[in-house]
């Protein structure tokens, strides 16, 4: 029996591709995707490049897991290094500055309708009317 896990291969425009279990090899610190040939594909794996999800068991008492998915770029040497990685965040004034321009892009496009319960309101105030002022009766 050999040790599978779960990996998630990823394109460039970081779209998953592929999801699924593969096989490790026998030193257990590679992935088998593709071995051998034009298009070998064995990224190296360690103990920073997963992340677990929790999961809950179908058969009771419904334990609660986790499970270890790995994430590697399509033909990549190593899976992603989620300890290293360097994570950049935006910069809050071109968040704010993003945000205009998106409602400015936006503004007097949206449709405002009248719902049907603010018809039936003004309906029945226009027959109380009517029917004060001696209109209807």
């Amino acid at each position: 029996m050999t040790n599978k896990v779960k990996l998630a291969i990823f394109d460039q425009d970081l779209v998953v591709r592929k999801f699924g279990k593969f096989p490790l090899s026998a030193d257990g610190s590679k992935i088998k995707i593709v071995s051998g040939g034009e298009a070998h594909f064995m990224p190296q794996i360690s103990n920073t490049t997963y992340l677990e999800f929790p999961r809950r068991s179908l058969i009771p008492p419904f334990r609660k897991y986790y499970e270890r998915v790995y994430f590697v770029r399509n033909m990549a040497k190593k899976c992603v290094d989620f300890e290293t990685e360097v994570v950049s965040m935006p910069d809050p004034k071109q968040l704010m500055d993003a945000a205009g321009a998106k409602i400015a892009s936006n503004w007097g496009k949206e449709k405002v309708e009248t719902p049907i319960m603010l018809w039936l309101i003004l309906a029945a105030i226009a027959l109380v009317a009517a029917k004060v002022f001696g209109v209807i009766v």
